[in-house]
Protein backbone atom coordinates (compact mmCIF):
# COMPACT_ATOMS: atom_id res chain seq x y z
CA UNK A 1 0.00 0.00 0.00
CA UNK A 2 1.89 3.03 -1.49
CA UNK A 3 -0.67 5.92 -1.75
CA UNK A 4 -0.95 8.52 0.64
CA UNK A 5 -3.75 8.00 3.40
CA UNK A 6 -6.16 10.65 3.83
CA UNK A 7 -10.21 11.04 4.54
CA UNK A 8 -11.97 8.10 4.65
CA UNK A 9 -9.12 5.60 4.21
CA UNK A 10 -7.34 7.22 7.72
CA UNK A 11 -10.84 6.31 9.20
CA UNK A 12 -11.01 2.98 7.99
CA UNK A 13 -7.31 2.66 9.15
CA UNK A 14 -8.40 3.82 12.68
CA UNK A 15 -11.29 1.40 12.80
CA UNK A 16 -9.40 -1.68 11.55
CA UNK A 17 -6.41 -0.20 14.79
CA UNK A 18 -9.16 -0.74 17.06
CA UNK A 19 -10.49 -3.98 16.57
CA UNK A 20 -7.24 -5.48 17.10
CA UNK A 21 -7.33 -3.69 20.29
CA UNK A 22 -10.15 -5.04 21.23
CA UNK A 23 -9.07 -8.61 20.06
CA UNK A 24 -6.08 -7.91 22.20
CA UNK A 25 -8.45 -7.58 24.98
CA UNK A 26 -10.38 -10.68 24.91
CA UNK A 27 -13.35 -8.94 23.15
CA UNK A 28 -13.95 -10.88 19.92
CA UNK A 29 -17.33 -9.67 19.46
CA UNK A 30 -16.16 -6.53 17.87
CA UNK A 31 -16.65 -6.25 13.65
CA UNK A 32 -15.77 -3.66 11.06
CA UNK A 33 -18.76 -3.02 9.37
CA UNK A 34 -17.81 -3.72 5.15
CA UNK A 35 -17.90 -0.92 2.70
CA UNK A 36 -18.25 -0.89 -1.20
CA UNK A 37 -14.51 -0.22 -1.35
CA UNK A 38 -12.32 -3.00 -3.15
CA UNK A 39 -8.58 -2.64 -2.16
CA UNK A 40 -5.96 -3.28 0.47
CA UNK A 41 -7.90 -2.37 3.56
CA UNK A 42 -11.11 -4.05 2.71
CA UNK A 43 -9.34 -7.31 2.52
CA UNK A 44 -7.64 -6.78 6.26
CA UNK A 45 -11.04 -5.64 7.16
CA UNK A 46 -12.72 -9.01 6.10
CA UNK A 47 -9.84 -11.25 7.08
CA UNK A 48 -10.16 -9.46 10.53
CA UNK A 49 -13.91 -10.22 10.62
CA UNK A 50 -13.62 -13.56 9.79
CA UNK A 51 -10.41 -14.20 12.37
CA UNK A 52 -12.73 -12.51 15.47
CA UNK A 53 -15.69 -15.26 14.30
CA UNK A 54 -13.13 -18.30 14.22
CA UNK A 55 -11.53 -17.25 17.53
CA UNK A 56 -15.07 -16.09 19.29
CA UNK A 57 -16.46 -19.95 18.71
CA UNK A 58 -12.76 -21.40 20.08
CA UNK A 59 -12.37 -19.77 23.08
CA UNK A 60 -16.74 -19.09 24.06
CA UNK A 61 -16.75 -21.16 27.05
CA UNK A 62 -13.96 -18.85 28.35
CA UNK A 63 -15.30 -15.48 28.01
CA UNK A 64 -18.74 -16.29 28.72
CA UNK A 65 -18.24 -17.24 32.20
CA UNK A 66 -17.14 -14.86 34.69
CA UNK A 67 -13.17 -14.58 35.14
CA UNK A 68 -13.19 -15.82 31.43
CA UNK A 69 -11.82 -18.66 32.27
CA UNK A 70 -14.17 -22.39 32.46
CA UNK A 71 -11.95 -24.39 35.12
CA UNK A 72 -10.70 -22.67 38.77
CA UNK A 73 -8.85 -24.62 41.64
CA UNK A 74 -10.41 -24.74 44.79
CA UNK A 75 -8.62 -25.86 48.37
CA UNK A 76 -11.58 -27.58 50.03
CA UNK A 77 -9.91 -30.70 51.47
CA UNK A 78 -7.62 -30.43 54.47
CA UNK A 79 -6.26 -33.29 56.96
CA UNK A 80 -4.37 -33.22 59.75
CA UNK A 81 -1.94 -35.62 60.64
CA UNK A 82 -0.20 -36.61 63.84
CA UNK A 83 3.07 -37.99 64.26
CA UNK A 84 2.34 -41.80 63.39
CA UNK A 85 0.03 -40.03 60.20
CA UNK A 86 -3.11 -40.59 61.88
CA UNK A 87 -6.17 -38.20 61.07
CA UNK A 88 -6.47 -35.94 63.83
CA UNK A 89 -8.68 -33.65 61.95
CA UNK A 90 -9.93 -33.19 58.37
CA UNK A 91 -11.97 -29.98 56.54
CA UNK A 92 -15.95 -30.37 56.81
CA UNK A 93 -16.17 -30.10 53.05
CA UNK A 94 -15.52 -33.59 52.65
CA UNK A 95 -18.59 -34.22 53.97
CA UNK A 96 -20.23 -34.69 50.54
CA UNK A 97 -18.08 -37.67 50.28
CA UNK A 98 -19.60 -41.24 51.50
CA UNK A 99 -16.37 -42.54 52.87
CA UNK A 100 -14.70 -39.39 54.55
CA UNK A 101 -16.48 -38.62 56.84
CA UNK A 102 -15.44 -38.51 61.16
CA UNK A 103 -17.35 -41.87 62.13
CA UNK A 104 -14.99 -43.77 59.64
CA UNK A 105 -11.76 -41.69 59.84
CA UNK A 106 -10.71 -39.92 62.36
CA UNK A 107 -7.62 -41.47 64.28
CA UNK A 108 -6.94 -44.23 61.01
CA UNK A 109 -4.57 -44.00 59.50
CA UNK A 110 -4.37 -41.27 55.98
CA UNK A 111 -3.07 -43.96 53.84
CA UNK A 112 -6.67 -46.17 54.09
CA UNK A 113 -8.02 -43.31 52.33
CA UNK A 114 -5.70 -43.92 49.29
CA UNK A 115 -6.44 -46.30 46.44
CA UNK A 116 -4.05 -48.84 45.94
CA UNK A 117 -1.00 -46.74 43.63
CA UNK A 118 -1.68 -43.86 45.92
CA UNK A 119 -0.59 -45.61 49.03
CA UNK A 120 2.40 -46.64 47.55
CA UNK A 121 3.37 -43.33 46.56
CA UNK A 122 2.72 -42.38 49.74
CA UNK A 123 4.55 -44.40 51.76
CA UNK A 124 7.87 -43.39 49.73
CA UNK A 125 7.18 -39.77 50.19
CA UNK A 126 7.49 -40.45 53.73
CA UNK A 127 10.45 -42.29 53.54
CA UNK A 128 12.15 -39.62 51.80
CA UNK A 129 13.28 -36.66 53.29
CA UNK A 130 11.03 -33.51 53.63
CA UNK A 131 11.25 -30.46 52.32
CA UNK A 132 8.14 -28.58 52.93
CA UNK A 133 5.86 -28.14 51.54
CA UNK A 134 6.06 -30.84 48.96
CA UNK A 135 3.05 -31.31 46.30
CA UNK A 136 2.28 -34.80 45.88
CA UNK A 137 -1.49 -36.26 43.68
CA UNK A 138 -3.26 -38.72 45.11
CA UNK A 139 -5.99 -40.50 44.50
CA UNK A 140 -9.02 -40.84 47.74
CA UNK A 141 -11.23 -43.30 47.73
CA UNK A 142 -13.96 -41.03 48.35
CA UNK A 143 -16.92 -44.39 47.60
CA UNK A 144 -16.99 -47.53 46.64
CA UNK A 145 -15.06 -48.11 43.57
CA UNK A 146 -14.59 -44.19 42.86
CA UNK A 147 -11.52 -42.35 43.50
CA UNK A 148 -11.09 -38.75 43.36
CA UNK A 149 -7.85 -37.12 42.09
CA UNK A 150 -6.47 -34.18 44.06
CA UNK A 151 -2.89 -32.59 44.51
CA UNK A 152 -2.13 -32.33 47.70
CA UNK A 153 0.67 -29.87 49.74
CA UNK A 154 2.39 -31.25 52.26
CA UNK A 155 3.12 -28.67 55.65
CA UNK A 156 4.63 -29.31 58.86
CA UNK A 157 2.68 -27.45 61.67
CA UNK A 158 4.49 -27.30 65.39
CA UNK A 159 1.67 -26.47 67.59
CA UNK A 160 4.08 -26.90 70.25
CA UNK A 161 7.90 -28.06 70.85
CA UNK A 162 6.56 -31.97 71.73
CA UNK A 163 3.21 -31.96 68.79
CA UNK A 164 4.05 -32.23 65.86
CA UNK A 165 1.44 -32.24 62.60
CA UNK A 166 1.42 -32.74 59.34
CA UNK A 167 -0.82 -30.31 57.66
CA UNK A 168 -2.53 -32.08 53.97
CA UNK A 169 -4.00 -29.49 51.71
CA UNK A 170 -5.29 -30.49 48.68
CA UNK A 171 -6.40 -28.87 45.46
CA UNK A 172 -9.45 -29.53 43.22
CA UNK A 173 -10.19 -28.64 39.94
CA UNK A 174 -13.69 -27.81 39.62
CA UNK A 175 -15.04 -27.38 36.18
CA UNK A 176 -16.96 -23.90 36.74
CA UNK A 177 -19.16 -24.26 33.47
CA UNK A 178 -20.30 -27.77 35.01
CA UNK A 179 -20.79 -26.88 38.35
CA UNK A 180 -22.68 -23.97 37.09
CA UNK A 181 -25.57 -26.00 34.99
CA UNK A 182 -25.93 -28.62 37.94
CA UNK A 183 -26.74 -25.99 40.37
CA UNK A 184 -29.29 -24.66 37.67
CA UNK A 185 -30.52 -27.93 36.25
CA UNK A 186 -30.64 -29.82 39.70
CA UNK A 187 -34.68 -30.50 40.96
CA UNK A 188 -33.60 -32.28 44.12
CA UNK A 189 -36.08 -31.42 46.59
CA UNK A 190 -36.55 -32.37 50.26
CA UNK A 191 -38.92 -34.76 51.77
CA UNK A 192 -41.78 -31.57 52.14
CA UNK A 193 -41.37 -31.06 48.63
CA UNK A 194 -39.66 -27.83 48.87
CA UNK A 195 -36.29 -26.93 46.86
CA UNK A 196 -33.46 -26.76 49.13
CA UNK A 197 -32.64 -22.96 50.57
CA UNK A 198 -30.07 -23.26 47.72
CA UNK A 199 -32.25 -23.68 44.94
CA UNK A 200 -34.80 -21.17 46.40
CA UNK A 201 -32.35 -18.56 46.26
CA UNK A 202 -31.63 -18.87 42.23
CA UNK A 203 -33.22 -16.91 39.65
CA UNK A 204 -31.66 -18.79 37.22
CA UNK A 205 -33.83 -21.35 36.57
CA UNK A 206 -34.17 -21.79 32.81
CA UNK A 207 -31.62 -22.15 30.43
CA UNK A 208 -33.07 -19.01 28.33
CA UNK A 209 -32.28 -17.18 31.38
CA UNK A 210 -28.51 -17.99 31.57
CA UNK A 211 -28.75 -17.50 27.68
CA UNK A 212 -29.73 -13.98 28.21
CA UNK A 213 -26.83 -13.33 31.36
CA UNK A 214 -24.46 -14.47 28.55
CA UNK A 215 -25.98 -11.80 25.90
CA UNK A 216 -25.80 -8.87 28.38
CA UNK A 217 -22.30 -10.06 29.61
CA UNK A 218 -21.22 -10.01 25.56
CA UNK A 219 -23.60 -6.66 25.01
CA UNK A 220 -21.44 -5.15 27.67
CA UNK A 221 -17.70 -6.31 26.83
CA UNK A 222 -18.90 -4.76 23.01
CA UNK A 223 -20.12 -1.31 24.64
CA UNK A 224 -17.58 -0.20 26.85
CA UNK A 225 -17.40 3.21 25.19
CA UNK A 226 -20.92 3.76 25.55
CA UNK A 227 -22.72 4.74 29.10
CA UNK A 228 -24.51 1.73 30.12
CA UNK A 229 -28.05 2.41 29.98
CA UNK A 230 -30.41 1.96 33.15
CA UNK A 231 -30.84 -1.69 34.23
CA UNK A 232 -34.25 -1.69 33.39
CA UNK A 233 -33.63 -0.74 30.34
CA UNK A 234 -31.10 -2.83 30.04
CA UNK A 235 -32.95 -6.12 31.15
CA UNK A 236 -36.45 -5.05 28.94
CA UNK A 237 -34.13 -5.15 25.79
CA UNK A 238 -32.81 -8.45 26.51
CA UNK A 239 -36.12 -9.82 27.54
CA UNK A 240 -35.98 -10.13 31.28
CA UNK A 241 -36.84 -8.00 34.29
CA UNK A 242 -34.28 -5.68 36.49
CA UNK A 243 -34.67 -7.96 39.44
CA UNK A 244 -33.30 -11.34 37.48
CA UNK A 245 -30.78 -8.98 35.98
CA UNK A 246 -28.90 -8.08 38.99
CA UNK A 247 -29.32 -11.52 40.71
CA UNK A 248 -28.92 -13.42 37.46
CA UNK A 249 -25.98 -11.83 36.58
CA UNK A 250 -23.91 -12.14 40.12
CA UNK A 251 -24.85 -15.41 40.43
CA UNK A 252 -23.64 -16.43 36.94
CA UNK A 253 -20.38 -14.29 37.00
CA UNK A 254 -19.76 -13.52 40.40
CA UNK A 255 -19.70 -9.95 40.10
CA UNK A 256 -22.40 -6.95 39.63
CA UNK A 257 -23.05 -5.39 36.18
CA UNK A 258 -21.77 -2.34 36.91
CA UNK A 259 -18.66 -3.43 38.25
CA UNK A 260 -17.92 -5.74 35.21
CA UNK A 261 -18.64 -3.16 33.29
CA UNK A 262 -15.87 -1.17 35.58
CA UNK A 263 -13.52 -3.74 35.44
CA UNK A 264 -13.57 -4.70 31.82
CA UNK A 265 -12.89 -0.98 31.25
CA UNK A 266 -10.25 -0.28 33.47
CA UNK A 267 -8.28 -4.10 31.66
CA UNK A 268 -8.77 -1.87 28.48
CA UNK A 269 -7.16 1.04 29.20
CA UNK A 270 -3.98 -0.53 30.87
CA UNK A 271 -3.83 -2.77 27.14
CA UNK A 272 -3.93 0.82 25.90
CA UNK A 273 -1.44 2.80 28.04
CA UNK A 274 0.60 0.03 27.81
CA UNK A 275 0.92 -1.09 24.21
CA UNK A 276 -0.06 2.80 22.30
CA UNK A 277 0.96 6.27 23.00
CA UNK A 278 -2.87 7.23 22.66
CA UNK A 279 -2.83 10.38 25.01
CA UNK A 280 -4.47 9.63 28.44
CA UNK A 281 -7.23 11.69 28.04
CA UNK A 282 -8.53 9.77 24.28
CA UNK A 283 -7.98 6.50 26.36
CA UNK A 284 -10.62 7.75 28.97
CA UNK A 285 -13.22 8.72 26.25
CA UNK A 286 -12.29 5.69 24.46
CA UNK A 287 -13.34 3.44 27.32
CA UNK A 288 -16.45 5.43 28.22
CA UNK A 289 -15.62 7.97 30.48
CA UNK A 290 -16.50 11.66 29.95
CA UNK A 291 -14.44 13.03 32.43
CA UNK A 292 -10.39 11.78 32.74
CA UNK A 293 -10.41 13.16 36.23
CA UNK A 294 -13.17 10.47 36.93
CA UNK A 295 -11.02 7.67 35.01
CA UNK A 296 -8.31 8.72 36.70
CA UNK A 297 -9.68 8.61 40.37
CA UNK A 298 -11.46 5.10 39.46
CA UNK A 299 -7.71 3.46 37.63
CA UNK A 300 -5.99 4.74 40.76
CA UNK A 301 -8.45 3.16 42.98
CA UNK A 302 -8.72 -0.49 41.25
CA UNK A 303 -4.10 -0.64 41.05
CA UNK A 304 -3.12 1.45 43.62
CA UNK A 305 -1.54 3.91 40.61
CA UNK A 306 -2.24 6.60 38.74
CA UNK A 307 -2.19 6.01 34.85
CA UNK A 308 0.07 8.02 33.91
CA UNK A 309 2.61 5.71 35.79
CA UNK A 310 2.32 3.19 33.23
CA UNK A 311 3.67 6.21 30.83
CA UNK A 312 6.88 6.63 32.69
Amino acid sequence: MDRQLEGEDIKRVMRINRMIIEMASGNFNFRIPSSSHNDELETITMLLNMMAEELQESYKSLYLIHTRQSQEHVADIVFVLDSDLKIKHFSSSTHEFPLLNSKTIIGTDFVKCLDKKSRTLWNSQMIEPVNYPPKINLQLKVAQKLSLPVSFFLNQLELTKSNVYLMLTGVRTVNILKQNERNLNSIARIKNGEVTPKQAKSVLKREVDVRIMKEIHNYIQSHLDQSLISLRDLAHTFGTNEYKLKKGFKELYGITVYKFQMEERLKKAVLLLESTRIQIKVISKLIGFSDVAHFSRSFKKRYGYSPSHLRK
